[in-house]
């Protein structure tokens, strides 16, 4: 589940990149893959947690907080006024690994 997740939003980043060439807008297509990509970690953070045998609700707060300060780092990086192009991605990402549970869990 964590790796098709993964796998759609790097083919999402990728697509986004070459429809913001296709449109003349290649900054804002690299922003919203970005957010894409930096969304993909969150999941993989989480599935690297419970394999390392950490409760992942434990350190969810730390989690969070470090994710959110390296999306604000990176939302000044490309520009406050691209930011919400990046949080537009970091949330499709989150879209994508809600999807990608749910479908797992009606196959169980």
């Amino acid at each position: 589940m964590v790796r098709t997740g993964s796998v759609v939003c790097a083919g999402a980043a990728v697509l986004c990149v070459l429809a913001g060439l296709a449109v003349g807008q290649p900054a804002g297509g690299a922003v919203v893959g970005l957010g894409l990509l930096l969304g993909a970690v969150n999941p993989l953070v989480v599935h690297l947690l419970l394999r390392m045998g950490l409760n992942p609700g434990a350190t969810s707060m730390t989690r969070l907080g470090v994710f959110t300060a390296v999306v604000i780092a990176a939302g000044f990086a490309v520009g406050v006024s691209r930011a919400w192009l990046l949080v537009l991605g970091v949330a499709a990402a989150q879209m994508v690994s809600a999807v990608t549970a749910a479908v797992e869990m009606t196959r169980r």
